[in-house]
């Protein structure tokens, strides 16, 4: 199934993309973070409206929630771009990452955090972000993370974290830099096929118009026939 969450923080589902179904209010949910890994079972972490505290809850399907600790003060709900990695042969491998967004006072978030799950809570770390990260969009590939985002110059480029470290990022060289004939976008939707294709999808351009352009391309050595 999938899950969607409108402005008036109505949760919406999905099987077939086409008929979406409203959902009961158990809580008001406030944010749809997505699937946090875990050493147990992997789940959706939302942030809900618990007696007017913002707390962390997973939950399955949203017709129960696992409510655990506060969110931070400084941490996004809105507007932001995740990414997951999940190694299981370590612990600190199984986490999630966030960048960009607004917080619940509407302010920038200007970090880039790593969350985990451990001894039943929310773990949250967040660094200042060495790059511009407001529109970025996060994804996993080749068992990094990548973001893409924006320059000084009004053009876009990819950031590398390797292995999901999520603290030290770099550049992509100039073997993964973007066509010279990308358009500039923020808010982009990215998707990794089957086949390691990287697959770009629209976004919001420097004139604040919606693209429906659709890019594709991947490492060479990915390539799967």
């Amino acid at each position: 199934a999938i899950y969607a969450l409108d402005n008036s923080y109505s949760v919406y589902k999905t099987i077939d993309g086409v008929l979406w179904t409203k959902l009961p209010e158990i809580y008001q949910v406030k944010s749809i973070y997505g699937i946090l890994p875990s050493v147990a079972t992997d789940s959706i972490l939302t942030t809900i409206n618990d007696e007017e505290t913002l707390k962390f809850a997973k939950t399955s399907d949203f017709t129960s929630f696992h409510v655990m600790n506060a969110i931070p003060t400084d941490f996004p709900i809105t507007q932001f771009s995740t990414a997951n990695i999940k190694d299981t042969t370590i612990f600190w491998g199984k986490r999630m990452f966030l960048v960009g967004g607004k917080n619940a006072d509407d302010s920038p978030n200007s970090k880039i955090w790593i969350i985990q799950e451990k001894d039943d809570a929310i773990f949250t770390s967040g660094n200042t972000a060495p790059m511009p990260t407001q529109g970025s969009t996060l994804f996993p590939y080749d068992q990094n993370i990548y973001m893409l985002t924006t320059s000084t110059e009004n053009k876009n480029v990819l950031y590398i974290s390797e292995k999901g470290n999520g603290v030290a990022w770099h550049l992509a060289d100039s073997l993964q830099a973007l066509p010279s004939s990308f358009n500039y976008r923020t808010n982009a939707s990215i998707i990794v096929d089957e086949k390691n294709y990287i697959r770009i999808f629209g976004g919001t351009s420097e004139r604040q118009t919606e693209l429906t352009d659709v890019w594709r391309g991947r490492l060479n050595r990915l390539a799967i026939n």
